[in-house]
């Protein structure tokens, strides 16, 4: 009744769900109750009242995003005063999405000694001032130069120019077909895209060849989304085809493959989808289709893929001089020159 003692701030319900069936696994050796909190359609695992009444029996630890936390603060549904440990996950992520009011709302009612913890891909300006906002004398670890945004070296990343879009569904058809002839155990494949349109065009694609292919996007019902998630993990030779609300954060064990068929506009967040594979000391394969529009983003690509060890394409150094004589002359006139 007094409000949990853990809090787990997560910007995505997908990571909602990860995080509370991880802790699941110990509820019982540890006699803790978890709750969840997160948006999501009536009559699903995201119902509010559903979700209400289990926090209103009482509870430990919650893992909540902030948007539905907000609502059950605000309903009397649930109280901080007692919360003596809270994380902040991807908070990067969170900063993105607009969040940090949210945040900031949330972390104040909690206990003035709770202990807070924060997670991030990134390190830029932005997540400094969280970190400086929320943490007290706080002790920072860097894991595999994160700073530099430098992708995993356990992942062979290949850059592959692009002159059109039936290129890339023809290349994208291709190396699928290549990696389920290895006859390997498993063969999932996780596919970006950057907009819901070019999901559902990529799935459908997909889908003459293979049946087990699904989507996953903003614009999808939670059930559905759920279903896409649940689907992926337990078909080792299924494809999931995503915007970055599936990118950040997700852990699929078994993924040998990421496939970037549009290039995001930051490389941090490109770093981010290249990490789905190649976790936990695993070998991984990815693949990112490089074309004209993505010529603002070429210098950084480079390098990124030269400090991860990675060979460099001829045409991506040609494209990335090109930009940057183009930004000289674009700030010579006065002009803005962005992505």
């Amino acid at each position: 009744q007094d409000g949990p003692v853990v809090l787990v701030l997560v910007p995505s319900r997908e990571l909602v769900l990860q995080i509370s069936a991880e802790l699941g696994k110990y509820t019982k050796a540890l006699n803790v109750r978890i709750c969840v909190a997160y948006g999501g359609q009536d009559g699903g695992s995201g119902d509010k009242r559903t979700q209400a009444a289990e926090v209103m029996k009482g509870v430990d630890i919650l893992v909540a995003s902030p948007g539905r936390l907000i609502e059950f603060l605000e309903a009397g549904i649930c109280r901080l005063s007692r919360v003596t440990y809270m994380v902040i996950d991807d908070a990067d992520e969170m900063l993105d999405m607009g969040f940090a009011p949210q945040v900031n709302a949330i972390a104040t009612q909690t206990r003035p000694d709770c202990q807070t913890l924060m997670f991030s891909a990134t390190w830029s300006t932005d997540v400094q001032g969280l970190a400086k906002t929320y943490l007290t004398d706080p002790i920072k670890v860097v894991v595999n130069r994160a700073e530099e945004s430098m992708a995993n070296k356990n992942v062979q990343h290949t850059v592959m120019i692009m002159q059109s879009l039936e290129e890339k569904n023809a290349k994208l058809v291709e190396l699928l077909t290549q990696l389920k002839a290895e006859g390997r155990d498993q063969t999932r494949t996780f596919v970006f895209a950057n907009t819901k349109q070019f999901v559902d065009e990529v799935v459908k694609t997909l889908k003459a060849k293979w049946p087990n292919v699904y989507g996953i996007h903003g614009g999808k019902t939670q059930q559905d989304r759920e279903y896409s998630l649940s689907q992926f993990r337990s078909d080792p030779h299924a494809v999931l085809v995503a915007t970055d609300v599936a990118s950040r954060g997700l852990d699929i064990k078994g993924l040998p493959c990421v496939i970037n068929f549009q290039l995001p506009l930051e490389i941090d967040r490109l770093v981010q989808r290249i990490g789905r594979t190649g976790r936990a000391g695993m070998k991984g394969v990815a693949y990112s289709f490089f074309s004209e529009r993505d010529a603002p983003m070429a210098a950084k690509l480079q390098k990124c893929v030269e400090r991860a060890g990675q060979s460099v394409p001829s045409d991506l150094t040609y494209y990335a001089k090109t930009a940057k004589s183009a930004k000289k002359q674009a700030k010579a006139k006065g002009e803005d020159w962005a992505l």
